[in-house]
């Protein structure tokens, strides 16, 4: 058995999951602070969740990179 995973395996963190839960938590506080009238503090948590987003975003095209497979091989 090989000490490195198949690159045609995906390999998920758990701290992936845990941005993936915090993304919709502060997507729906936004909303929750927007429809209570606080704009100001809706706009603050929306501008956390692109944040967040964009780190997903970056994380799951490196993660597709590394799933590429290897010209060596």
């Amino acid at each position: 058995m090989s000490a490195h995973p198949c690159p045609a395996e995906p390999c998920a963190e758990l701290g992936d999951l845990i941005l993936v839960l915090l993304a919709g938590t502060l997507q729906g506080l936004s909303y929750r602070l927007q429809s209570d009238g606080h704009d100001g503090a809706a706009e603050l948590v929306a501008d956390l969740v692109v944040v967040v987003d964009d780190y997903l975003d970056r994380a799951q095209a490196c993660t597709i990179g590394d799933l590429a497979p290897d010209p060596q091989l």
